[in-house]
């Protein structure tokens, strides 16, 4: 049986204090939307409830106001995704930390199984970017003439696959 690694948003902030805790995303995304109701502000500084609330219909609101809370939750998710690319580009512009890279090569030694509930991609990238490292690190075995089917490289969640890996070199499990 192999390890089971869980992140959350304090390892992204780990990696790069420029990676924003929920606390702070939320802070950020509320100060570049202007158009949120009060009744909104009154859930707290968490985007998470926000976004729990409007993405639902609500019995009592009128079907245009649950129209509204939809197209409002579409737009602090587009702005969740723009602070986190902001705050990814600069996150890479640093060096890969050297522990990252010792614990990726953990990872893919051992093929541990990895679950981010992180809304950012940055251990996914870094892991990308450092592939040749890591790979040399772990001393696994060389796996580029197995078909995909029988690699057992790097298992990455599918919202990665799509961004930064040909399809081709990954296994889903």
């Amino acid at each position: 049986m192999s390890d089971v690694f869980l992140l959350g948003a304090g390892f992204s902030k780990a990696v790069s204090d420029d990676m924003p805790l929920l606390k702070e995303l939320s802070s950020q995304i509320r100060g570049r939307l202007s158009n949120l109701p009060e009744s909104l502000l009154t859930l707290g500084d968490n985007i998470e409830i926000w976004l729990s609330y409007l993405s639902q219909p609500h019995p009592w609101l009128r079907e245009s106001e649950n129209l509204r809370n939809r197209a409002l939750s579409l737009e602090i998710t587009e702005e969740i995704k723009k602070v986190l690319d902001e705050k990814e580009q600069l996150a890479v512009l640093d060096e890969c930390p050297s522990w990252l890279l010792t614990l990726t090569q953990h990872w893919h030694k051992n093929q541990a199984a990895v679950i981010s509930l992180n809304y950012d991609t940055l251990v996914e990238r870094a892991a990308v970017n450092n592939m040749d490292k890591i790979k040399a690190g772990s001393k696994r075995q060389d796996t580029s003439n197995r078909s995909a089917n029988d690699r057992k490289s790097w298992v990455f969640p599918a919202r990665v696959i799509e961004a930064y890996l040909d399809p081709s070199l990954v296994v889903l499990t």
